[in-house]
């Protein structure tokens, strides 16, 4: 024993007598279940896991003396109720290294001088005394753990998540208990309301301006010459960060904030390029994004099976250089949710059930990660342990349950593993988003644990709930967001409002201090400067737009004149009999008649016979052909490179516009073509009933535009996964795609 820790000795020996292997050695702890325990809600585990280590190849019969370090903070339990900060009670702490927690218990209880016999079987083997030692804490302490290791007083965060204690009063529930077991195991599900107060309180926007003149508008846009490489190796609070601040654009500050996915924008004002992240827990995954495949390493909770703390410490640093490798400076992950249930929809990206274990090894795996210079992102913090209707649930837990189990994992990860960055989740802690939850991402986060990056949110292109002033105020930096609709537009509102362009300050300095102290620096000095460019293609692309905007007003100028050259002169008796047949501009004319005339100047084809000019038949009604216009016509010079050009042309304003337009045509085009291709046997079939003729039905028009109208919906889908780069080839397979299906 030490003033601070613990240190655990133990000879592990291969007793078999064939094959060599490597051993887990597991250190558990039982702390005392007192009085003061049952009288204040505190609740304790039979026994603990608080340390572990793994041997070397051991050959039969081979042995290794393992030492493992237990802290002494990992005995303490927090008191949300009367002291509301961490406490060490009074009385007999026993430790056990056993191969389980099963195996624990029976070896505590055995110490305690139970055996099977004597527990009515409730001892499912007797345990080894000889792997246990007793230590005796004297008075309850209050004080020793009652601060953080910067110094912060630790108090209580997270009542307004307790519905026992919320002021949103949604109802009480009661608290599973050890002290009480038959009283308190839950029979039905709990019962909470959503009355009047949490109604307001789940509002997306809960700022209401008034603090806006509270303090002065920063100084936008100064020219002070200093750059981003300027601050490598300066800290969070060196006074030259306001100076740098002083140089951004309101624009820059949106544009980085508000459109966060997958990079960190650049700044021309200071020189910042921007920068790639990508997912993920198992390893960077840029093929979802539309890059380069990379090595996909085994998932989180097989890592933490493996209790070794030095490979996956070289996981991380080989996860760290595919980063490199392919331009990364972030990465979303690791996943440091719990398994709370064994059918969570992604518990392959958390590591286990167990806090420790999972903080332990994802400290290890962050280490060697960020060693590369890539900043990670732990996520999701926190609660955010399912997927089916999470976007926006309401989690309701009391403090002790919430740092002792759910935040550990990132307590850990940052403490030991340094780690920088944290996304958030899409769920509530009570009635309120966790990236617009100040206490978790300021109060606990930053004060507490002392985290030096930024927070993210999780993807956000869609949620409105997912507030971008309340998230600025709250202690978020950056959305998840491709695109501008939701938060970008938001934050255009708030340009004259001081308070949140002060938060969206205070927002890019978290942003630019990771960014300066990451990869996306190599290579650059203070001397350096940033040079906006405009790739070949895109210069092309623009050329090629003025070209079409020429060549369209021609087309369009053709059209017009083609339109304005077909005249009406159908029989007077046709036009009086059938007015609702035949469009006026498409029946057959003396002047123009389509079995003599040539073409007309709109493309045409040949559909089931109508009833038009009556000509005698044999029997049944009396019909002659005539000519429908058919839509995207193909077999017309003019109607063709009008159609064409104009397509190409939309193609090349963005993606948003070329998405929603070619998508809203191939939803109209492609339900009138159905229409028609489904109608017209059945009109054929009507008309053809005296002389037994049926109209022909065409699956193969149908089939044909469901496919195409199917792709061309997908590649829409499909926008947010596609990166700049790649953006012409979308441009590409677009026109490519129309021009299949016209």
């Amino acid at each position: 024993e030490s003033d601070d820790a613990f240190t655990v000795t133990l000879k592990v020996t291969n007793t078999g007598k064939t094959y060599s292997g490597k051993e887990t050695v597991q250190v558990y702890f039982q702390s005392p279940y007192t009085d003061y325990d049952k009288a204040n809600g505190i609740e304790k585990a039979a026994a603990e896991l608080c340390g572990f280590a793994k041997t070397d190849v051991l050959a039969p019969g081979a042995s290794e003396d393992v030492t493992i370090t237990v802290k002494k903070s990992e005995l303490r339990t927090y008191d949300a109720n009367n002291a509301k900060t961490y406490i060490l009670d009074a009385g007999d702490y026993y430790f056990t290294a056993a191969t389980d927690s099963h195996n624990a218990v029976n070896n505590i209880l055995a110490a305690k001088g139970y055996t099977v016999a004597g527990t009515n079987g409730r001892m499912t083997e007797d345990g080894d005394t000889s792997l246990v030692w007793k230590w005796t804490n004297e008075a309850l302490d209050a004080t020793t753990y009652a601060a953080s290791a910067n110094g912060t007083a630790i108090t209580n965060l997270f009542d307004e998540s307790d519905p026992n204690k919320s002021s949103d009063a949604p109802g009480s529930v009661t608290w599973m208990s050890r002290s009480d077991w038959t009283g308190t195991v839950p029979t039905q599900p709990a019962a909470l309301t959503a009355n009047e107060t949490l109604a307001a309180d789940l509002a997306f926007t809960q700022y209401d301006g008034t603090e806006a003149d509270s303090v002065e508008m920063p100084t936008l846009g100064a020219k002070n010459g200093l750059t981003l490489a300027s601050m490598i190796g300066k800290g969070f609070d060196d006074p030259q960060w306001e100076t740098l601040l002083d140089q951004l654009t309101f624009d820059e500050m949106v544009n980085t904030i508000t459109l966060g996915f997958h990079n960190t924008a650049a700044a021309a004002s200071i020189g910042k390029t921007a920068t790639k992240d990508e997912n993920g827990p198992q390893g960077l995954t840029a093929a979802l994004t539309g890059g380069a495949s990379a090595m996909c390493y085994t998932s989180e909770d097989v890592m933490a099976a493996t209790f070794n703390v030095d490979l996956i410490n070289e996981v991380g640093k080989c996860i760290g250089e595919d980063c490199l490798a392919m331009g990364y400076s972030g990465l979303y992950g690791p996943g440091i949710n719990m398994h709370r249930t064994a059918y969570s929809g992604r518990n392959f990206e958390y590591y286990a059930e167990d806090p420790f274990v999972a903080g332990t090894i994802c400290a290890a795996e962050v280490q060697g990660i960020q060693s590369k210079g890539v900043y990670v992102y732990l996520k999701h913090v926190a609660l955010n342990d399912s997927e089916t209707s999470r976007r926006g649930v309401n989690t309701w837990l009391n403090e002790q349950t919430a740092r002792e189990i759910y935040l550990e994992v990132a307590d850990k990860a940052i403490t030991d593993g340094g780690a920088w960055c944290v996304m958030t989740g899409f769920n509530r802690w009570g009635a309120t988003w966790c990236g617009a939850n100040s206490n978790l991402l300021n109060g606990f986060l930053r004060e507490e644990l002392g985290m030096r990056g930024m927070c993210i949110t999780d993807f956000s292109g869609s949620s409105q709930y997912m507030d971008l002033v309340d998230g600025l105020i709250a202690g978020s930096d950056i959305w998840d967001s491709p695109m501008p609709k939701i938060h970008t537009t938001k934050a255009a509102n708030y340009e004259n409002d001081a308070y949140i362009v002060t938060q969206m300050r205070n927002a890019m300095h978290h942003i630019l201090y990771t960014v300066v102290n990451s990869n996306a620096m190599n290579g650059w000095s203070s001397t350096d400067t940033l040079k906006t460019v405009t790739p070949w293609w895109q210069t092309a692309i623009y050329a090629l737009i003025a070209v079409m905007a020429v060549l369209t007003i021609l087309c369009a100028w053709q059209l017009s004149k083609a339109k304005k050259g077909m005249v009406d002169t159908a029989p007077a008796a046709d036009q009086k009999k059938f007015p609702h047949r035949v469009p006026q501009l498409l029946r057959p004319t003396a002047a123009c008649p389509p079995k003599s005339a040539g073409r007309l100047p709109f493309s045409v084809k040949k559909e089931t016979p109508q009833m038009g000019e009556q000509t005698a038949k044999a029997s049944g009604l009396n019909r002659a052909k005539t000519y429908q216009l058919v839509l995207f016509p193909l077999n017309n010079g003019a109607t063709n490179v009008y159609y064409v050009l104009v397509l190409s042309y939309i193609a090349t304003f963005g993606s948003k516009v070329l998405a929603l337009s070619m998508l809203f045509a191939s939803v109209m085009v492609t339900g009138m073509r159905l229409f028609d291709a489904i109608t017209d046997p059945i009109i054929g079939a009507l008309m053809d009933r005296t002389n037994g003729k049926f109209g022909k039905f065409r699956p193969f028009m149908v089939i044909g535009n469901l496919i195409m109208a199917a792709s061309i919906l997908v590649l829409y889908c499909l926008t947010p996964l596609i990166p700049a780069s790649a953006m012409g080839l979308r441009y590409a397979a677009f026109v490519g795609l129309y021009a299949v299906w016209v």
